[in-house]
């Protein structure tokens, strides 16, 4: 078994990592002295692994219930935030119990942030399934719900106290949405550890979602709050939520990351920020995994409306994550309409 630790102001916890961990989540909640867990997953994933979760709590002496929700982008909403309440409520929760996100990144932001506001707070447990979440979303404590315009934009920061990835779910993943999960594992390379390209191309993946987690870990060790470098995470992101908020989430986040990605890198050579090359670089690794980059894919006015909506705006503009090169991000505050003159030099 792997372990990465994630020491943070707001908490600390481990991340273990192993193919075939799942039987053991009921020995690892009954060690944190866990009684009573909820589990939240969607449809998909629970015909996958919600009997293997709730026999696992049960056989521990967990007293276990399965909420299960619809798949999609679409439940990150107040209408499921509340039915999630509901069944707390009925189960009978209380403040020293869990709630388990098993599913993707949609279920851990919307299980956690019912975890942070239940009670004024529970014990919270992830069991990301897809590599997107194992990767990224699971780890780092940030929850959150969407509003129709907006991703994202109500939320909190709940850090679980456990992480709890099984290798072995990556093996349900269709081609896509294991594309996608590399989208994000592409930007640790871009923004941090260049070296990452080797086992990237290599598809090493009990490696590739070590070297993710640990990568993780420090930003949140130094930023857990998210108000200086761990902002460099949100490379691609802006755009990107941009392409998912204009598609009505039919595109993947990291499918709308990826073309984030590749559009900053180019606007950032084009502005002198960005090493030349960078660019030619990174679209070659996106390419190994057929994920899409062309900018023509942006519509100008959702682009204006969602950026100008984006949380990471302040005075003077958007707060931007660029590329200096590969493997070293740098943060820009420029106007939102020069973001976009930006974009538009690409087509």
């Amino acid at each position: 078994m792997r372990e990465v630790f994630v020491e943070a102001e707001n908490g600390s916890y481990a991340i273990k990592i192993e193919r075939g961990l799942l039987p053991r989540l009921g020995a690892e909640l009954k060690e944190m002295g866990i009684s009573r867990a909820a589990i939240v997953t969607d449809e998909t994933v629970n015909a996958l692994y919600g009997a293997a979760a709730e026999k696992s709590l049960r056989e521990a002496g967990i007293r276990a219930k399965i909420i299960v929700l619809p798949a999609g982008e679409h439940t990150k909403s107040q209408k499921y935030l509340y039915e999630i309440y509901d069944e707390l409520a009925a189960f009978g929760v209380h403040r020293s119990d869990a709630l388990v996100a098993l599913g993707g990144g949609v279920i851990g932001d919307l299980a956690g942030f019912a975890a942070a506001t239940y009670m004024r707070g529970i014990g919270f447990i992830q069991v990301p399934t897809t590599l997107l979440a194992q990767v990224d979303s699971s780890v780092g404590g940030k929850v959150a719900i969407n509003l129709p315009y907006a991703k994202n934009i109500i939320g909190s920061f709940y850090q679980p106290g456990l992480v709890l990835i099984d290798t072995a779910t990556l093996d349900s993943l269709d081609a896509r949405q294991f594309a996608a999960g590399m989208a994000e594992v592409i930007k640790y390379a871009a923004i941090f550890d260049e070296t990452m390209e080797t086992m990237i191309r290599a598809r090493d993946l009990e490696a590739i979602v070590c070297r993710s987690c640990e990568i993780k870990a420090d930003y949140v060790r130094r930023d857990p709050f998210d108000k200086g470098c761990r902002m460099e995470l949100n490379f691609g992101h802006t755009l990107g939520h941009c392409l998912e908020v204009q598609t009505d989430f039919s595109v993947l986040h990291g499918e709308g990351v990826a073309v984030g990605m590749a559009a900053m890198a180019k606007i950032g050579e084009n502005k002198g920020i960005t090493e030349p090359g960078t660019y030619e670089r990174l679209i070659s690794l996106l390419d190994d995994f057929g994920l899409a980059h062309d900018p023509a894919i942006f519509d100008r006015e959702t682009l204006e409306k969602t950026v100008n909506k984006d949380k990471k705006m302040e005075k003077g503009g958007v707060r931007a994550i660029f590329l200096e090169r590969m493997g070293k991000a740098v943060a820009k505050t420029l106007p939102a309409a020069e973001l976009i003159a930006g974009w538009e030099e690409l087509l």
